[in-house]
């Protein structure tokens, strides 16, 4: 994997002599990271970046602190559009009123 995206306080997997972890970055040097393993019983200190197998990035890092506005509300990832959602809630309860009688 290229190290090139990764950042400090990324999340990152590992793994060295068929050990696999999860790791923090903590810094990054010429051709290695180094890094803070999430378990304690891991000893490794620096990656190379054959050894790192996924990422996950830190989210929001690019979001500006002094913002005070609010977040918007998205419904992303259920597959609804909120107008939909909304009236497919009041069919759902006119149908259970229907046999309830």
């Amino acid at each position: 994997m290229e190290l090139e995206r990764i950042r400090p306080g990324d999340l990152v997997e590992c793994e060295i002599n068929g050990r696999v972890f999860r790791a923090d970055v903590k810094a990054r040097e010429p051709r290695r990271l180094v890094i803070a393993p999430i378990c304690h019983n891991i000893s490794y200190r620096h990656v190379h970046a054959k050894h790192v197998k996924r990422h996950w990035r830190l989210a929001g890092r690019n979001a500006p602190r002094d913002r005070r506005s609010k977040p918007k509300q998205t419904t992303r990832g259920t597959g609804v559009r909120p107008a939909r959602l909304e009236s497919d809630l009041t069919l759902q309860e006119l149908g259970s009123d229907s046999r309830s009688r």
